[in-house]
């Protein structure tokens, strides 16, 4: 390679850096709220589509849920891809404190379990988010809101659910 040529791919290089800087540094700030909520939108919808990646991304890999059985990645994969679950969660205004924020919302959920479609109302259901580390492009360091922790009372027997 000549010494054109490297000074050309420097200088793409400082470009395409000084380009970046300037995105990151001088965009619009976002609020923790909107964050929250559009990822929280994004999540339902793609789960209602049964896009479990992005649910998957949405979600923190230290991930709980006041279940009677553990839930792990896979098997939360796996029902969104094959139910596509429809989960509305009526109130998304969050309350934040430094890298934690609460959601206290009714919540409308309507799954399948072997054939049959049952339906919910939730009364004060608790989503708990953290700030997590993330990547931005692959390699920018960045915080990224994900879903830790849903507590929601009173989960029914399969006979509680409306069908």
């Amino acid at each position: 390679m000549n010494a054109k040529a490297k000074i050309v791919i420097v200088l793409a290089v400082v470009v395409a850096i000084l380009a970046a800087a300037r995105f990151g540094l001088f965009s619009q700030k976002v609020s923790d709220q909107e964050l929250i909520e559009s990822a929280l939108t994004d999540a339902l919808t793609a789960a209602k589509e049964g896009r479990s990646g992005v649910v998957l991304d949405f979600v923190s890999t230290q991930f709980v849920a006041n279940t009677d059985f553990p839930l792990d990645r896979n098997q939360i994969a796996t029902y969104i891809r094959e139910n596509h679950p429809e989960v509305d969660v009526l109130n998304k205004k969050a309350t934040v404190s430094a890298d934690s924020a609460l959601i206290v919302s009714p919540v409308n959920a309507s799954i399948t379990f072997q054939g049959a479609t049952f339906s919910h109302k939730f009364k004060n259901v608790k989503l708990t988010f953290k700030r997590e580390d993330s990547l931005q492009w692959l390699i920018i360091p960045s915080k990224k809101w994900r879903l830790a922790e849903v507590v929601a009372e009173g989960l029914p027997d399969l006979d509680g659910w409306d069908r």
